[in-house]
């Protein structure tokens, strides 16, 4: 509210509201407390299955929301922009669309999406259990799935202006937006020492090979793709990983 203090001591915020949603009725869940003095320090023990950490997933969905929301901003993607705001401090753009962003969400596994409606309006980021291994895997714990999901809300609300967010229906637009969030995911989760043609993948905590047909990279023994594979293509994914 611009006024000093924390106006919640679970995980939300001016940014995103994260909560779990197990139930998939999109109308909020359980939220971890920090308390007082706001310590959100919670156990993880990857041996177990996903509901036993599900105030470190819940926490860490909320802070990588916060992370990504404030390097965008710094780049342009601002309240001017349509960013994802409860408050907008500047008086531009709109604001009462914070990121619902929901944990563990039951209404489908090995996936994940981010709903992007005209600025004002809240987005929501659904993610979900990944069940090809046991115990399963979650999404919320894998930072290149979140940051893909969140280039959606990005592109969406800059493709078109923050009032106009169904640019990217189109097989091919579509299929540059699932690129551009690729990219972003390879960009945000780059190492130093990364180099163009090392194999970079883009969902490896879900599943070490990645969830691309093959590892991004400049080496075209390891990704052969070239503009031309877009002809014969129709799901907007694969036509991602071109643009990628």
């Amino acid at each position: 509210n611009g006024v000093a203090g924390a106006e919640f001591t679970d995980t939300r915020g001016n940014n995103v509201f994260a909560q779990e949603d197990a139930d998939a009725n999109n109308t909020g869940g359980f939220r971890p407390s920090g308390g007082a003095s706001l310590n959100f320090d919670f156990p993880l023990d990857l041996t177990q299955a996903p509901s036993a950490h599900q105030s470190t997933a819940i926490t860490q969905l909320y802070y990588l929301n916060n992370v990504i929301h404030d390097i965008f901003y710094h780049y342009g993607f601002n309240e001017a922009a349509g960013n994802f705001q409860e408050t907008n401090y500047t008086g531009t753009g709109l604001g009462s669309d914070p990121v619902q962003a929901d944990a563990q969400d039951g209404s489908d596994v090995n996936n994940a999406n981010f709903q992007t409606p005209p600025d004002g309006t809240d987005p929501r980021m659904q993610m979900y259990l990944f069940n090809t291994f046991t115990p399963n895997r979650d999404g919320d714990l894998d930072n290149g799935i979140i940051l893909h999901e969140y280039g959606h809300g990005v592109s969406n609300r800059l493709t078109g202006g923050p009032s106009n967010t169904s640019c990217l229906e189109q097989i091919q637009s579509n299929g540059m937006g699932e690129g551009w969030s690729d990219f972003w995911s390879l960009v945000f989760t780059a190492r130093s020492s990364d180099v163009g043609s090392d194999a970079r993948t883009v969902g490896s905590y879900v599943d070490p090979g990645g969830i691309r047909s093959v590892p991004y990279s400049t080496n075209m023994p390891i990704d052969p793709y070239t503009f031309g594979r877009v002809r014969s293509l129709n799901e907007e994914h694969d036509v991602g990983e071109v643009w990628a």
